[in-house]
């Protein structure tokens, strides 16, 4: 008497859950499956049983929220998802993806993207830090990863923009033309995870989210990016150390590099506006000042914007990462600062200098700005491009060489 109750519910039927009712779950069951036969699995359009008891209730059916749940857990747990264990030999296959990062490099907290490769057979995991996830970084840091190591066989990647242009099902499924281009001219096979399929690619899923913690969940702070990249490279050998023997084996059974390294470039044109500044992505570049109003042709390569009119480089800066920002070499504007001379100190120009100029300014020709000016010519501040023209060109033959009929499976 002074005990808890005890009920046996085991041979319990249901009360409520019977007959129509129970027809009408099944019903609506089936129905969630066949939406996804017919347009395909989208886990943002997957029926739960919140949303099958909301539509038995609109219909007049008396029956809780919580019975309706159960049933669809106990549905659920009738069908579960079984997984096949994949072996692979040396050098078949190689996975990647990427993973954002949250670092205050120089001062400034900023998002970096963790590309991340890793080697189901050896577990190797390699990683790049990029400034985005477009097709520039994952080619730079398939690049990398290839001079590390070797080609691989087959690169398995999920669906991401920059290498999947139509989505669907994997018959139907379109790769884009850049990353058909990259993967014909070093020879590897390209392999995509289906749609909303993590677990295809769960080796580098792991290998990233670990990567991730084990560097940068206790250090996030870097004078500058020399020393982020320093810090990375020295963690990866420690966190690559166990399975160096196993990787050993595996660079030997990989293909070597072709003759020339993979130039990857982006090409547009533009108009110089009145200020000589060319928009590329979203930022702008200073080009000298009789182009303005010119339509000029612009190219990114290897982290360098080149910028040239009539076939000629006029001029080339590096690549800026955020948008809106400005990047001003003081030699494009000589003629014009000889008119203004008065414009020089507090001109953004001048700020982005080198620190040799600005100290000269400040030291030697505050007072004198025409002075400074043929200064500025005789160092040959504004910087020469001649010397990039020969990497555009080569990027542009490579890929009128590959062309655009390859197919990659």
């Amino acid at each position: 008497m002074t005990g808890a109750p005890k009920f046996n519910a085991s041979a319990r039927k249901n009360r409520v859950f019977t007959g129509e009712l129970e027809n009408r779950f099944w019903q609506l069951v089936e129905a969630n499956r066949k939406r996804s036969e017919v347009v395909g699995q989208s886990e943002k359009q997957e029926c739960n049983g919140a949303i099958i008891w909301r539509a038995l209730r609109e219909e007049g059916y008396a029956v809780s929220e919580r019975t309706i749940r159960a049933k669809w857990a106990q549905y659920l747990r009738k069908k579960p998802e079984v997984f096949i264990r994949q072996e692979y030999e040396y050098g078949d296959r190689a996975d990647f993806d990427f993973h954002q990062v949250k670092l205050k490099v120089s001062g400034k907290v900023a998002v970096y993207h963790q590309a991340t490769i890793s080697c189901p057979k050896s577990n190797h995991v390699f990683i790049a830090l990029c400034p985005d996830e477009t097709i520039r970084s994952v080619d730079g840091a398939l690049i990398a990863f290839f001079e590390e190591c070797g080609v691989f066989n087959e690169i398995t990647f999920d669906n991401l923009k920059p290498v999947v242009a139509v989505y669907g099902t994997k018959a139907k499924k379109v790769l884009t033309d850049e990353i058909t281009r990259f993967a014909a001219y070093y020879g590897f096979a390209v392999n995509t995870c289906n749609a909303r399929k993590g677990n295809e690619n769960v080796h580098v899923e792991n290998s990233g989210k670990c990567v991730r913690r084990d560097l940068f969940s206790l250090r996030y702070e870097f004078e500058d990016e020399r020393e982020l990249k320093d810090y990375v490279a020295d963690a990866m050998s420690r966190e690559n150390a166990d399975c160096s023997d196993d990787f050993a084996k595996e660079k030997a059974a990989l293909r070597p590099l072709p003759p020339a390294r993979y130039c990857v470039g982006e090409f547009g044109g533009a108009k110089a506006n009145t200020y000589s500044f060319v928009c590329v992505k979203g930022n702008y570049y200073s080009v000298p000042e009789t182009c303005a109003g010119r339509k000029l042709e612009w190219s990114i390569i290897a982290g360098r914007v080149a910028i040239s009119h009539a076939g000629v480089v006029v001029a080339r800066h590096d690549l800026l990462k955020g948008r809106g920002e400005y990047s001003v070499q003081i030699g494009h504007f000589i003629e014009t600062l000889r008119k203004k001379p008065g414009a020089i100190r507090r001109s953004l120009a001048l700020a982005q200098c080198p620190d040799g100029i600005i100290a000269a300014y400040k030291g030697k020709f505050d007072g004198d700005p025409l002075g400074f000016l043929d200064y500025i010519q005789k160092a040959g501040a504004g910087g020469e491009a001649r010397a990039f023209e020969t990497a555009e060109d080569s990027a542009r033959a490579q890929i009128r060489m590959i062309g655009d009929s390859i197919t990659v499976r």
